[in-house]
């Protein structure tokens, strides 16, 4: 369970920069944070990982599915983050409080309202998805993958409009 959910918390991971954190126009948490997010945090200063990294997350009948195109030369480096990532949802699971963002947060509190999570690795990456039975369920994890396309997005447009400043 626990790489499970390392993998689809690490494909949270590629969607934000070390120097870039997001906030929604509600003023509600933080989707993505690499600063204050126990789990996150371990990908800060690994910005060339990052970088050359691609995900993408898309509805499905029963759920979810985020894919993560990793280069070769990168997955090692992926992998030590796997490690330390690991390590913090072991505690968390053995009731640690940490600090989360919301993707970390919302991920969590769909496994627990029942999701069920799968990671499947790829010569390019790994697909991981989060599915459910249960129509309400389902409708959580869709608003989740939904929210977090969103947020990708808002921030892929102010990395461009940092870029050409």
């Amino acid at each position: 369970m626990m790489k499970t959910i390392t993998g689809m918390l690490t494909m949270a991971l590629f969607f934000c920069l070390p120097t870039m954190i997001l906030a929604d126009d509600t003023g509600d948490a933080k989707w993505f944070d690499t600063e204050n997010c126990a789990i996150c945090k371990h990908m800060a200063g690994h910005a060339e990982l990052m970088e050359k990294t691609t995900c993408e997350t898309h509805m499905i009948d029963n759920g979810m599915l985020m894919v993560s195109c990793i280069p070769s030369e990168q997955r090692a480096t992926m992998d030590a983050v796997n490690k330390k990532m690991e390590a913090t949802i072991a505690q968390l699971m053995a009731g640690k409080q940490l600090p989360l963002c919301g993707f970390c947060t919302g991920y969590g509190a769909l496994m627990a309202a029942g999701g069920k999570g799968q990671e499947i690795k790829t010569s390019f990456g790994s697909i991981s998805l989060m599915t459910s039975d249960d129509p309400e369920v389902v409708k959580k994890i869709q608003s989740f993958a939904k929210r977090t396309d969103e947020e990708y997005k808002k921030m892929q447009k102010q990395l461009k409009h940092a870029a050409d400043k």
